[in-house]
């Protein structure tokens, strides 16, 4: 029985090395492309979720009882509002951090918000309320007319 010990030459292993590095290139593009895509989705996903949240949560809260935006120093506050005072506080929006928060909780729902809030004149229905959440390049805007005391 006779082995050849003789192993590969430098011109082979040089084909093989050429051979995986085409193959591998695009694999590797495509890996990196798709991860940069989810983390792209996840954001905007994460942005939309926080939004709706705020947003579904204010609109229950003013439609249903009477909860107005009131000033407080930097701050806005939702709060059920008895004529002269605040008598439980929904929301809490730090406009110099840009945060809203949950009040019973302490909870920031979002950072990197703004809100506005424009009554109208027929006291004081309805309410445009504008949200904006700018989160990692994404932005995104809600907007929503709310009617006091709907029920």
């Amino acid at each position: 029985m006779k082995f050849n010990n003789r192993g590969i030459t430098l011109v082979e292993l040089l084909i093989t090395i050429t051979l995986m590095a085409v193959v591998l290139s695009p694999i590797t593009m495509i890996v990196i492309y798709t991860l940069k895509t989810e983390q792209q989705v996840s954001t905007k996903n994460e942005v939309q979720r926080e939004a709706r949240f705020i947003m579904e949560y204010m609109t229950e809260k003013m439609r249903d009882k009477d909860v107005y935006w009131i000033e407080s120093g930097q701050n806005l506050h939702l709060c059920l509002f008895n004529g002269s005072s605040c008598t439980e506080i929904y929301l809490i929006y730090n406009e110099s951090n840009q945060q809203m928060i949950l009040a019973d909780t302490g909870h920031v729902l979002s950072e990197h918000v703004t809100i506005e809030v424009e009554t109208g004149t027929n006291p004081p229905n309805p309410a445009e309320v504008i949200l904006t959440i700018d989160k990692s390049g994404e932005v995104l805007e809600l907007k929503s007319h709310i009617y006091y005391n709907r029920f």
